[in-house]
């Protein structure tokens, strides 16, 4: 995936994100009510799914940050130029194979 193609990508996770902060601030607030409290069993479950959201959250943040185009770790061109440059080797390549066909 090059980068013009990462960016509506991104933009969905990020929309999910704003959900699961929502679900995360939602069961803390849950956790905070005198039932929750009472019944240790919602309490735990209450807090599992809390926790669960919280690393689905941070997996998501992680995500968006990271390149999307793959490269070969031993292709040392790539590693010291870096990767706008092999995005447009990649793209260099595909127009000239499409040309070809």
């Amino acid at each position: 995936m090059l980068s013009e193609e990462k960016e509506g990508l991104v933009e969905g996770l990020r929309e999910h994100m704003e959900f699961e902060a929502g679900s995360v601030e939602r069961a803390d607030r849950m956790l905070r009510n005198v039932w929750a409290k009472e019944n240790k069993g919602l309490e735990e479950l209450l807090r599992k799914l809390r926790d669960d959201e919280r690393r689905h959250h941070e997996t998501l943040k992680r995500l968006a940050e990271k390149p999307f185009f793959r490269f070969d770790p031993r292709d040392f061109v790539v590693v010291m130029r870096g990767l706008k440059f092999a995005e447009e080797r990649y793209t260099h390549q595909r127009d000239r194979l499409e040309k070809a066909e």
